[in-house]
């Protein structure tokens, strides 16, 4: 369960969190990692421990230490065949004896992408990123403090989609009194261009510009002691922005409907924790802490064009701004301990105790050239909303420990995310007339918490001196007004999607049995489905047979499966070590693969994924510092779609965001 939701009125139901600081709303925290130390998936409900609000679980990212002896390394990585080349490095070590430094930083640059543009011959999902991060470790006394600043850029050509499906049943419906036809309009640009729409297409005919640029600064500053008694005392100061400019073509078709879309976002963020530690070893050990998060979230979106648009009075050009900014304030108390019965059993208990506040602000204005009136009217007065929630999540379980190496555990946890706000273009936070002493149209934009109850059983076990890992888990989760997204033929929008109950297992398995051999096995079986979710989005077939409608409801989908959530998911992986030609070589594969799934939230058929699998081949060598292997990603080029969506404007269209198709290419490292 998470939310594939690109919004800056949301925040995510997994949470991101890098070296102790949380990344923020959606979007923010997709970036580039470099020099990292471990990445740790923690599944469920999250809150006593870990930063700010995560209501499905978290996603901790943290980067590497100074070391107290000087060490640097260096990798290198081409892709031949996207014309790929990667750059890492790093230098750590001692400055004196109460301060160590460690500065990385890496440099991607891919010429080639996976989507072909035949207009602007050019292609689309190249790559352009680079960044550096410094961190200072000094300590004197019994204090110690962490200085850590990360910087990061990305200017490229993201993200490309191309028609993969023209329902021509649907369109046929739709011809009657729709300026805006798939028939008249994409089928015949489609075919003069020779192009295709199908699971196999990578070609675009978007005449309008492909951009995205980013520059984040994250920035953490820790300062901590240890007492006499064992307590010890922490401060987490973090500060993040993140800037955001994106262009795309709305229409995607050589015709100038809507080609000058744009946004242009700025993330603020300031976060500050305080935490009392108890001595360690000790029956009861425990976490104290206050938390303190402040966001604002100003953005803008351009929706432009129209020489083409020829159903207006007149032939024209406008540009209209959507304006918006969301302001979010978190303040918390928490607390997480855990009490040791003996030596084999401890229970362990969290709680966090919040209140949360939301503003939000919206204005709309546009402007229409060359004589002629745009899509929209020209302007719109000033929308404002604000609400505050208080809430507490908790846990609270069980482990027990039958040997030193195998433990079973047990687990209730509730979760929260915050409010929303549907700040999308299409909002009625944006066009919504609200007369003086009267919120009540534009509180429609505002979504409810979303609060998670979570259960869990689970094993984790090593056997035959630790060469043998098993871990297996049970859970059931159910989550209350899910926040999730859906088109609903006219864009994109924001809602509560009443009650969603996720249950199933999850195995991992990881063995050393025989010499020189490694071999990885995953799995999981997740039933996630509405159980209760009246008045979701239209699809738009049904809207053309005349079956549904928002007038009317919408549609009730209890009972189906949720979108995005596979039922079946594998993962293998074996890696052998060979010795016998003076050289140590080695030799590996993996595959993963998953079930077939309905992407979009108002589960229209033809957003499905088929089912799929990625092979991964690997091959090199290995010395005491020096590290050489050729690799092939996706070795039988398996065509698979990130994600597919309705086509903006274009009803009974659909389109797809492709994968990446086989690479192959050669890794090199060494390390002093």
């Amino acid at each position: 369960i998470g939310s594939a939701v690109i919004a800056t009125g949301v925040e995510q139901s997994v949470g991101s969190i890098i070296d102790g600081v949380v990344s923020g709303p959606s979007g923010s925290g997709l970036q580039e990692t470099w020099d990292v130390a471990q990445v740790e998936l923690i599944r469920g409900p999250q809150g006593t421990l870990f930063g700010k609000n995560a209501s499905a679980g978290a996603v901790n990212i943290i980067s590497n230490a100074p070391t107290v002896d000087f060490t640097a390394g260096v990798s290198a990585r081409y892709e031949v065949n996207y014309d790929a080349a990667r750059l890492d490095g790093f230098i750590s070590g001692p400055i004196n004896s109460q301060a160590n430094v460690r500065l990385s930083g890496f440099k991607l640059k891919q010429e080639r992408g996976g989507v072909e543009n035949l207009l602007r011959d050019e292609h689309e999902n190249t790559k352009d990123r680079w960044g550096i991060r410094l961190r200072l470790d000094y300590s004197w006394d019994s204090w110690w403090s962490h200085f850590n600043i990360a910087y990061n850029r990305i200017d490229e050509r993201c993200c490309a989609r191309v028609f993969s499906h023209i329902d021509t049943q649907t369109t046929a419906r739709l011809v009657k009194n729709n300026p805006l036809s798939t028939d008249q309009w994409v089928a015949p640009l489609l075919q003069r261009y020779g192009v295709e729409a199908s699971d196999h297409n990578r070609l675009a005919i978007a005449d309008g510009k492909l951009y995205e640029q980013q520059r984040t600064l994250h920035t953490v500053v820790e300062l901590g002691t240890e007492f006499l008694s064992g307590h010890m005392f922490k401060l987490i100061s973090g500060y993040r922005c993140w800037q955001h400019q994106s262009g795309r073509d709305t229409d995607n078709i050589d015709s100038d409907i809507i080609s000058l879309t744009s946004d242009q976002r700025e993330l603020y963020l300031f976060t500050q924790e305080l935490q009392w530690l108890s001595p360690r070893d000790q029956d009861l050990e425990y976490v104290l802490g206050i938390y303190y998060y402040d966001q604002h979230f100003p953005a803008t979106e351009y929706l432009g064009g129209g020489f083409d648009a020829h159903f207006v009075d007149s032939p024209s050009i406008g540009i209209t701004a959507a304006d918006s900014v969301i302001d979010v304030k978190n303040m918390a108390l928490f607390g997480h301990g855990r009490y040791h019965l003996n030596d084999s059993t401890t229970l362990f208990a969290g709680a966090r105790l919040l209140r949360e506040t939301i503003k939000a602000s919206a204005h709309q204005q546009g402007d229409a050239l060359l004589g002629g009136h745009w899509l929209w009217p020209a302007d719109y007065s000033e929308n404002t909303l604000a609400a505050a929630d208080n809430d507490l999540v908790g846990v609270l379980g069980a482990q027990h420990w039958w040997q030193p190496d195998n433990q079973v555990y047990i687990s209730l946890a509730r979760g929260y995310k915050g409010q929303a706000v549907d700040n999308t273009a299409n909002s009625i936070l944006f066009r919504a007339v609200q007369m003086p002493g009267d919120g009540g149209i534009v509180d429609d934009a505002l979504l409810k918490p979303e609060t998670v109850l979570s259960m869990e059983l689970g094993s984790k076990n090593y056997f035959y001196a630790r060469r043998l890992l098993v871990n297996a888990v049970l859970f059931y989760s159910e989550f209350s007004n899910f926040q999730t997204a859906a088109f609903d033929t006219t864009g994109f929008h924001l809602t509560n999607a009443g009650v969603v109950r996720s249950q199933g297992l999850e195995l991992e398995l990881a063995s050393r049995l025989w010499p020189g051999g490694q071999l990885q096995f995953a799995m999981s079986w997740i039933d996630a489905v509405f159980k209760s979710f009246s008045g979701a989005p239209c699809q738009v077939a049904q809207v053309a047979a005349g079956r549904c409608s928002a007038a009317a409801g919408g549609q009730d989908i209890s009972g189906q499966a949720v979108n995005e959530t596979p039922e079946w998911q594998f993962y293998f992986a074996l890696q052998q070590d060979v010795n016998r030609f003076a050289v140590p070589l080695f030799f590996r594969i993996s595959y993963a693969w998953r079930d077939s799934v309905i992407l979009d939230g108002d589960l229209d058929p033809n957003t499905e994924q088929q089912a799929y699998g990625l092979t991964n081949l690997a091959a090199g060598l290995r010395l005491n510092r020096f590290d050489m292997r050729i690799f092939i990603h996706n070795a039988t080029d398996e065509d698979y779609a990130d994600r597919i969506i309705d086509a903006p404007l274009w009803l009974g269209a659909y389109q797809r965001y492709p994968g990446s198709g086989r690479s192959y290419g050669l890794n090199f490292s060494y390390r002093y």
